[in-house]
């Protein structure tokens, strides 16, 4: 039988990880920078714990939104999550190509049924058609 990851947030260097099996809970050091704890029980049973060292949760938001690149181009994108600091999305295998780490772009969408958001955001992460990115401070504009 396969395993599976489990999320987990760092507090104070630590994790709480609970044993699947017999439910055994066990407060973890995790090393600086890593991002997979594995935490094996005195049952035998082991975990596989991902490591979340953000300062914000995450909201998983799935739904359409639209870049828009300083030529005032559109491309259409779709939201995988956002947070107080940032947002990730997928884009098309051609527009990832073109994109760059340190990029700025504005974003637009709807988040909760509410108004539309439009923010600045710069890139910091590509993993394929994956693009992460951190919201632009305000003190600048366009």
């Amino acid at each position: 039988m396969g395993q599976f990851t489990r999320s987990i947030d760092v507090n104070g260097g630590r994790i709480r990880a609970v044993c699947p099996r017999c439910g055994t809970i066990a407060y973890l050091e995790v090393a600086p920078g890593s991002r997979r704890r594995v935490y094996r029980c005195k049952c035998g049973k082991s975990a596989i714990y991902a490591i979340n060292y953000r300062k914000s949760r995450r909201e998983t938001t799935f739904g359409p939104a639209k870049i828009i690149l300083r030529n005032t181009r559109e491309q259409k994108i779709r939201l995988n999550d956002t947070s107080m600091g940032g947002v990730s999305f997928f884009v098309n295998s051609e527009h990832a190509l073109s994109m760059r780490r340190g990029q700025e772009l504005l974003i637009k969408f709807r988040a909760g049924g509410s108004a539309v958001i439009q923010r600045k955001i710069s890139i910091k992460n590509i993993n394929r058609n994956r693009i992460g990115a951190q919201y632009a401070k305000l003190a600048g504009s366009w």
